[in-house]
């Protein structure tokens, strides 16, 4: 790091001697003028709409997890995902995997269908 002075300390990395670890959704305009790098507007509206659909998302947990009836609706709605879901899920990771296994001891592909 540098003192501001002029002087490096020695054995220390400088910032600008860092290998670049800048987000690729960070704009670079700025990068020669010595600014901060600024987000653009797309990365911004991006962050906050993350930022956003996390806390609804965790206002709703915390919402049905503090309702009992709420929270037995969600419970007998997962488990009847699970048990009308999880066969046919299942059911097509084997043929699947059962179509690539035949086409790769025949070198070709088959179509799936």
């Amino acid at each position: 790091m540098s003192s501001g002075y002029g002087r490096r300390t020695p054995g220390v990395a400088d910032a600008s001697h860092a290998p670049d670890s800048t987000p690729a959704f960070v704009a670079r305009s700025h990068a020669l003028s010595g600014d901060r790098p600024v987000l653009s507007q797309e990365a911004r509206a991006r962050a906050l709409s993350n930022v956003a659909m996390t806390a609804l998302g965790a206002l709703a947990v915390y919402y049905v997890m503090t309702h009992p009836p709420l929270r037995r609706t969600v419970w007998r709605l997962m488990k009847y995902g699970l048990v009308t879901g999880m066969p046919g899920y299942l059911w097509e990771e084997v043929r699947g995997a059962w179509r690539s296994t035949a086409a790769d001891r025949r070198g070709t592909e088959i179509m799936a269908g």
